[in-house]
């Protein structure tokens, strides 16, 4: 499970394995967030070359999946994403480098877009 982190951000706690979660409940439409590829300002490693994140439903459904690059984040630079998904339980961290410490933050929630 993610844990807060500096700020009003969410990290990787442990920094040890592939799993971590934010969950949401009751199920949020998930519009974007933002995430940089640092567990902290002061950490000075990003090795974030490729994060996979996925939205999922609360009967285990995958609603959105992206891989992403991180190395040109820096804790003033976060990058954005926009998964627009409706009804997501949970964000998870699917797979990332062993020295790729993920930070969250910004998670925006809102009616989903227009078709």
């Amino acid at each position: 499970m993610l844990t807060d982190g500096e700020g009003s951000t969410f990290h990787d706690g442990s920094g040890a394995t592939v799993g971590g979660e934010l969950t949401f409940s009751p199920p949020i439409n998930l519009k974007s967030f933002q995430v940089v590829g640092r567990y902290s300002s002061t950490h000075g490693t990003n090795q974030c070359s490729s994060l996979r994140l996925r939205a999922v439903s609360a009967t285990g459904a995958t609603l959105w999946d992206e891989t992403t690059n991180l190395l040109s984040t820096t804790w003033s630079s976060w990058k954005t994403l926009s998964p627009n998904a409706m009804d997501v339980a949970k964000l998870d961290i699917v797979s990332r480098p062993s020295s790729c410490f993920p930070s969250f933050r910004d998670i925006t929630t809102g009616a989903p877009p227009c078709p």
